[in-house]
């Protein structure tokens, strides 16, 4: 599944999310809950950025992208006069040697997209983008899709060709924030439930969903509890429960969202009890 963040305006600059017109480039960016639309502990998987360079290729020896949770009401740059500390920050992706391609045109825009290294999970408040492009070996053009917003400072960005004079500049400030695509990961349903023997606790269990040469297992725990994540949520299943000294049961379901499903032995027999 994707998510949009912004409109596409086919509005492009060289500010945000990256300077590449200067070889060192940082930039801090806000995109408010408002923009991002997406539910809490939503799991974005990669981000990609339209642009266009018609110029030519450059890489970096450094390049670095963060995403940050923001737990405060912060939705703008106002008054910002020093960069977020990245010492205690893990990138959600970074890569050295990394090329930027001369792709697209501003009618037809080529994407960067940048595959996250770990699924990075939204909290439900805004979200602050950092990207940093350091020591290129080059200079060349890239313009990004950006949205406009002339009540909030949603951007912040520094360049310099000296390396120096770049670690040590304070932000310049920007009303405007980039376009992005968000892909997001597909939360697998999950079949859970709990197994008993006349009402009592039974381990050891086998629960299996099966459809055709698709099959998920689970084994009950000392409370008689399992749980399995249906990653082929669009097929129908037949779920069996099998336990020692009783007879197997067996029904046919769809499993589209979380469902629970347990079972009590009566004498040897499976009996429904949801």
């Amino acid at each position: 599944a994707d998510a949009l963040v912004g409109t596409h305006t086919k509005t492009y600059d060289r500010y945000t999310p990256i300077r590449t017109y200067d070889k060192n480039s940082k930039s801090e960016w806000i995109w408010t809950k408002e923009v991002l639309g997406l539910d809490d502990k939503t799991a974005i998987t990669s981000v990609s950025f339209p642009y266009y360079n018609t110029e030519k290729d450059i890489t970096a020896e450094h390049f670095a992208f963060y995403l940050v949770n923001i737990d405060e009401e912060k939705d703008d740059f106002a008054s910002a006069d020093a960069w977020t500390d990245l010492s205690e920050l893990t990138p959600a992706f970074e890569a050295t040697n990394y090329t930027l391609k001369k792709a697209g045109t501003s009618s037809d825009p080529a994407l960067l997209t940048l595959s996250l290294a770990e699924p990075f999970v939204y909290t439900g408040g805004n979200v602050k983008g950092i990207m940093l492009i350091e020591k290129q070996n080059t200079y060349s053009s890239y313009y990004f899709e950006y949205n406009s917003d002339n009540n909030l400072f949603s951007s912040i960005y520094t360049s310099s060709d000296n390396y120096d004079t770049y670690k040590g500049a304070k932000p310049s400030r920007k009303q405007q924030y980039p376009v992005a695509t968000l892909s997001l990961a597909v939360q697998a349903p999950v079949l859970s439930g709990t197994i008993t023997a006349e009402e009592v606790a039974l381990e050891g269990a086998t629960v299996e969903a099966k459809s055709g040469n698709v099959i998920y297992t689970a084994t009950t725990d000392a409370e008689g509890k399992y749980s399995m994540e249906i990653m082929q949520p669009t097929l129908e299943y037949t779920v069996t429960v099998k336990a020692q000294g009783h007879d197997d049961y067996s029904e046919t379901m769809t499993i589209a969202e979380d469902k629970t499903f347990d079972h009590d032995y009566i004498n040897g027999v499976i009996l429904k009890v949801n």
